[in-house]
């Protein structure tokens, strides 16, 4: 959706948004999408534009030596996460396979948003991305095995 609005409209067509965070994951770094054009979206809108990435089969790793996967990003970050959808300030987009990261980033949801509101990930988590959800705010779509998640103010 950033890429498409910058296409469409160039820099100046996201004055309006709040910060925008991506989180792309994907096993090798061979198969990171449109990575010549990321940076310099980063540049483009002078901090507006945060992008994590995680690549599951390339260091670094763990400090136990175990993978990094987009969803320990979130964890690392769930505060910003959290605040960015709660409040609406802000767009939070998640990218990978859709296969394998689907169950896992829901549960990351569930958990940062249960977090955030005092509780767990299996109350308050559930209640707030089900309301999320409702008021389509959540946006899943899953195309060529790729998952795309998206809160949105």
């Amino acid at each position: 959706m950033v890429r498409r609005t910058i296409e469409k409209n160039g820099v100046d067509g996201l004055n309006d948004w709040g910060k925008i965070y991506l989180y792309f994951g994907c096993g090798d770094s061979k198969d990171f999408l449109y990575k010549e054009e990321w940076p310099e979206y980063t540049n483009e809108l002078h901090g507006k534009f945060i992008m994590r990435t995680a690549f599951s089969r390339w260091p670094p790793y763990k400090p136990d030596g175990g993978k990094i996967y987009v969803q320990d990003l979130m964890l690392e970050d769930r505060a910003t996460i959290s605040e960015a959808i709660l409040t609406g300030e802000a767009y939070v987009y998640v990218c990978g396979d859709g296969k394998s990261m689907s169950k896992g980033v829901e549960d990351v949801f569930m958990k940062v948003l249960g977090e955030a509101r005092g509780g767990s990930a299996e109350k308050e988590g559930a209640v707030e991305l089900k309301l999320l959800k409702e008021i389509e705010v959540f946006d899943r779509c899953l195309e060529l095995d790729l998952l795309f998640f998206s809160f949105f103010p």
